[in-house]
């Protein structure tokens, strides 16, 4: 899975008009699985994300986007659910 930063957010995107990505990956790592079938898979992940979160306190903008991608995003197998929590 990757995590790259994400340009501006806007209502009418779609699945063919998605934000822009950076491209550069500020999390790439992967776990076991790619099926519902894999309960090996299941469970929290930390995603270390201080490096993106540098680069927005550096960058002075009110509001930041991040983007959660699969190297493969055609692979329909490929999917994760998420939640956040502090």
């Amino acid at each position: 899975m990757w995590v790259d930063k994400a340009g501006t957010y806007f209502s009418s995107a779609t699945w063919n008009s998605q934000p822009t990505v950076d491209g550069a990956h500020w999390y790439n790592g992967s776990w076991t699985g790619g099926s519902s079938n894999c309960p090996s898979s299941s469970g929290p992940r930390t995603l270390d994300i201080l490096g993106l979160a540098n680069s927005w306190s550096a960058n002075g903008a009110a509001t930041n986007q991040l983007a959660l991608l699969s190297p493969n995003e055609a692979d329909q197998d490929n999917y994760r659910v998420f939640g956040s929590f502090d």
